[in-house]
């Protein structure tokens, strides 16, 4: 019984720390403290933050397949963000706001955003 609950408390707890992420970037986006970078006009963690709000949403629907294409289409979208930010730190570097030990946070969000999925998937 207690390992049928592991799962869901982990995607629970790994989704609301990119909801909270997505926030606090926003927010220093809309405060205008640190924008975030943007793409045809629109903030990309804008974007973020509402495909962490459908994640989220997936996660209160019932099972079935629109729980699975809300989740997933969401999931696919951080996913290739966070993909794409890591190939340009790799490649260029300074592409991505760095914490404070100096680790590129879209790494972070990669590696947060695989959980995510592999968990959803389980």
């Amino acid at each position: 019984m207690k390992q049928h609950l592991v799962v869901p408390i982990l995607l629970w707890g790994l989704l609301l720390m990119g909801l909270y992420g997505g926030i606090s970037v926003s927010w220093d986006t809309f405060t205008e403290a640190a924008p975030c970078p943007e793409v045809t006009g629109v903030h990309v963690c804008y974007v973020i933050l509402a495909c962490y709000g459908l994640m989220i949403l997936a996660q209160v629907m019932r099972a079935s397949t629109l729980q699975n294409i809300v989740f997933y289409s969401a999931w696919a979208i951080v996913f290739g963000v966070a993909l794409f930010a890591s190939v340009l730190e790799m490649s260029n570097g300074h592409t991505c706001p760095k914490s404070s030990g100096g680790l590129a946070m879209c790494y972070v969000s990669l590696l947060l955003s695989g959980l995510i999925g592999l968990l959803f998937w389980y």
